[in-house]
């Protein structure tokens, strides 16, 4: 694989996400040297006076990622964020705006982007990645004939040291916290890069795990972030979508499918292996396709790709993901007006553009 045309990158914040997942993948691109701001670290710094060094990842809890992409740009430093990009509509705002004048490339992350791949490629996007996918049998479908969507992803293990249950600003709702920012995005993300766009939401539930109860509980105060969330609407062209986020799950599993007119349906598994495979209404497998490489490494590796082919140019909003991920938060904020009203079933609540 290419290597960085980078040296040397600037790290704020070297967490969970960092050390497990970016690190690795950005030296075995060629980055020599990391100059990481963490309050961990350094506990008497201010992020603003950190000295920033080449392309910057913003890998900070949620609601850092706009002040710190703010500072970053000013510097005139090539940026990348981890998802998600911001965590209201009003902070989504003030991206806007922020994009608009912005003069240094924007790389806004996910990683399932290219766990999606497989899908993806099949329905004729981001075809500049297929050679990294093995693909076998035949794929004959399009989004146009996607009658239902049902996706979910359930993070099980909370048992173990060094799992979600350590990320303790998840439950923080003001921080951005919450199940809907940290799993839901990567759902609505793939979903309206293939077109597929939540546009109203007519039932949800969501809760936190009780420690003592080992259950599932409903949320009372709406000030408190959801461990669990479950949402049913309908998508651009009314198609309707069942949705399920959770952690402290009894099970572990993260998918999207798509159910087609004719009964076959593509299902997309986001796991260790990352493939997708077609299942038609006989039980039959005729397409099956998987990424062959790790896909955090190819996001680096896109990364710091772009921002060395537009370090010369004036960017604006047509950076990395932006429109995809502009949708995504909010979608997210629909379906945040919708857990938060204490009906059952939740009324219908529509997407309202910004």
């Amino acid at each position: 694989m290419k290597r960085s045309p980078y040296d040397e990158v600037t790290i704020l914040g070297a967490g969970e996400v960092f050390q497990l997942k970016i690190k690795e993948c950005l030296s075995s691109l060629g980055v020599k040297k990391f100059n990481i701001y963490d309050p961990g670290l350094y506990p008497d710094i201010d992020w603003h006076d950190f000295k920033l060094v080449g392309p910057v990842f913003i890998l900070s809890p949620n609601h850092l990622h706009l002040q710190q992409l703010r500072h970053v740009l000013h510097h005139g430093s090539a940026c990348y964020v981890e998802k998600p990009m911001v965590i209201n509509c009003d902070e989504l705002e003030t991206l806007a705006k922020l994009m608009r004048d912005a003069s240094s490339p924007v790389y806004f992350g996910d990683y399932y982007f290219f766990k999606a791949l497989p899908l993806l490629c099949a329905n004729g996007h981001l075809r500049q990645y297929k050679s990294f996918v093995m693909e076998q049998g035949r794929y004959d479908h399009s989004i146009n004939d996607v009658v239902a969507v049902e996706a979910q992803i359930l993070e099980g293990g909370c048992e173990k040291s060094g799992t979600i249950e350590h990320r303790n600003w998840l439950t923080i709702k003001s921080a951005g916290g919450g199940m809907l920012l940290d799993l839901l995005i990567h759902i609505t993300n793939i979903l309206n890069l293939l077109g597929l766009h939540l546009e109203s939401v007519s039932n949800s539930s969501h809760k936190y795990f009780s420690h003592e109860s080992g259950k599932y509980e409903p949320i009372v105060q709406n000030d408190r972030a959801e461990d669990y969330a479950g949402v049913e609407g309908y998508l651009t062209g009314d198609i309707p979508v069942k949705l399920r986020v959770g952690k402290y799950a009894a099970e572990h599993s993260r998918y999207i499918k798509l159910h087609h007119a004719n009964g076959d349906i593509t299902a997309l598994y986001f796991e260790k292996k990352n493939f997708a495979h077609l299942i038609n209404a006989k039980g039959d497998i005729p397409w099956y396709s998987e990424l062959k490489v790790n896909p955090y490494l190819l996001t680096m590796r896109d990364a710091l790709t772009f921002f060395k082919a537009n370090q010369s140019k004036k960017y604006s909003s047509d950076s990395k993901f932006y429109a995809e991920q502009s949708l995504s938060i909010e979608q997210i904020a629909m379906i945040g007006e919708a857990l938060e009203v204490n009906t059952s079933p939740a009324p219908i609540v529509s997407r309202n553009r910004v």
